[in-house]
Order: structure tokens, then C-alpha cells, then sequence
């Protein structure tokens, strides 16, 4: 199994994005809104059945993950990373993801029998959907990404994360707890009955990595000063084990705290983080 990881320096925000020949998106939801960090802006492809999302920078960039966050794609959709050692989609493919499903499939110890629809995916009954892709890093100039899906009249996603993520040598102690949290408010009437004002909830996770070698210290420290409270990432605790657990363990969040790294003996650090869902 995986460590966990996090995705601190997303790529996307200083690529230049553009629509492949064939694909439009809305003049009001525009691509350029997958580089902005906003749950109430999207990009919306109108092209039916399929989206081709090109882009690049001006050099080569560590690239080692891949998420799309708040998508509507259905459960027949597919999607391909290819990322190249050039400018504007050329030169040697050094990563191909191939046509994959973009959403997991519940396991047969997650199925509610009777309940179910026949292939159902971990996503099936959640308004917030997400796709990842994790692989070994690779340095890239440019990328392609294929969407496909006949099953919606548009595709929507509301942020996208495409750069490295850092993994920490020795995983997160025991003890790490995630939980739904909510700023909902209640009243009580005259009568007796207590309302809800129905905010949607989020998540929150506190871990800690106790086992930080000098490496790990410096990584995770310059990570924190890259991002600190003020920016987003992408955090999963159960990367790649697939199914209802990575699902709930992986979310786009934001740091609540700034941790201190504290010396425990010889070469070892210890840290302790918080993460909120964003």
C-alpha cells in the first residue's frame, strides 16, 4: 500500500490551457477557471461526448499526479493523460495513461445488495465526484487530456490538479481521524421545532508523521511554506487502494494549521497536521 500524499505544487495554475480543435467551452464557464481556486466557478465543455484539454509551459515541469475535482462525469466516462518532453504536444510521450474509467467501482463488500444498480461506483449517490491518476515523476513540457462521455449533456470540472506530489518516507502514525463537520445553523421555534439552515458539510483530517527523516523534513517544510494556509492542494491518506476508503480519505482541502517540526532524537522529525475539505 501507498503512503499518503499531497499535492503542493499544482502545474496547472501556470500552464496556458486551450481547447483542442472540436471541443468548445462556455464563454462564461471558461477552461481557464480549472486554474482557479473556487467552488462556485467551473469549466463547462458543451461539445457533446467528448473534451481534448491541451496545455504547456514555457519549461519543463515535475509532474507525478493528476486529479480532477468536482466533475460530473457519469460512470461510463473515460479519460487519457498523455504528458510529452515538448512544447505544444510534441516530442517523446514520456507518460500515456491509456483510456481508463474515471470513476472507481464499488467492491463486492461495498454493495448494498438489493439496493444497488448493477456496477455501481463508489460516487454513485455523491454530488461531489473526483478522478486521480498517481505515477512515477516524470519532467514534462506539455500534456493532452481525452474526456469522454456520452451519458452527459456536458462536462463540467471544477478544478484540476496536475503536478508532484510529496510522500513521506515512513507513513502517518496511528491515530489520524477523519470526520464530516458542518456550518450549519439550528433554531428552535416557538413551537417547539428545530430547524436547519442545511450548509453542505466537509471534511476534516488530522494526522501526524512522526517518523520524518532529515529529507522528508526539508520537503515538507518547504511545502508548507510554499502553500501555508493560503493555498489549496490535494490530500489523500489511502492513495491508490481504490474503492469507498480512498474516496473518503481524498479531498481538495486547505492546511488549518501551520505545523511545528520538532527534533524527537537523532535524524527524526515528527509534525503534526491538520487538513480541512475546501
Amino acid at each position: 500500500m501507498s503512503n499518503m500524499r499531497v499535492i503542493i505544487d499544482n502545474q496547472i495554475n501556470d500552464a496556458v490551457l486551450s481547447a483542442a480543435s472540436g471541443t468548445t467551452f462556455e464563454n462564461t464557464l471558461p477552461l481557464s477557471n480549472l486554474k482557479i481556486y473556487n467552488n462556485a466557478r467551473l469549466a463547462r465543455c458543451s461539445t457533446p461526448n467528448e473534451a481534448v484539454i491541451l496545455g504547456g509551459w514555457d519549461s519543463a515541469r515535475a509532474i507525478s499526479a493528476c486529479v480532477l475535482w468536482r466533475h460530473n462525469l457519469s460512470s461510463g466516462a473515460t479519460w487519457r493523460l498523455e504528458l510529452f518532453s515538448g512544447a505544444d504536444q510534441t516530442g517523446e510521450t514520456i507518460y500515456d495513461s491509456a483510456e481508463q474509467s474515471v470513476n472507481d467501482t464499488k467492491a463486492l463488500n461495498e454493495l448494498e445488495w438489493g439496493v444497488d444498480s448493477l456496477g455501481p461506483t463508489v460516487f454513485t449517490d455523491w454530488r461531489l465526484r473526483y478522478s486521480s491518476q498517481w505515477f512515477g515523476r516524470v519532467s514534462a513540457r506539455s500534456f493532452r487530456l481525452t474526456l469522454k462521455d456520452s451519458d452527459v449533456s456536458h462536462i463540467d470540472i471544477g478544478r484540476m490538479y496536475l503536478g508532484r506530489y510529496i510522500e513521506p518516507r515512513i507513513n502517518m502514525s496511528y491515530g489520524h481521524s477523519l470526520g464530516w463537520q458542518e456550518s450549519t445553523s439550528q433554531y428552535r421555534t416557538a413551537g417547539g421545532s428545530l430547524f436547519s439552515d442545511s450548509q453542505e458539510p466537509y471534511r476534516v483530517i488530522n494526522f501526524s508523521l512522526d517518523w520524518l527523516s532529515e529529507t522528508d523534513r526539508g520537503l515538507w517544510l518547504e511545502g508548507m511554506r510554499l502553500v501555508g494556509l493560503r493555498k489549496d492542494i490535494f490530500i489523500s491518506l489511502y492513495p491508490e487502494v481504490g474503492g469507498a476508503k480512498e474516496r473518503d480519505y481524498s479531498f481538495a482541502g486547505k492546511f488549518k494549521t501551520m505545523p511545528s517540526f520538532t527534533r524527537a532524537f537523532l535524524n527524526n522529525y515528527a509534525a503534526q497536521y491538520v487538513v480541512e475539505e475546501a
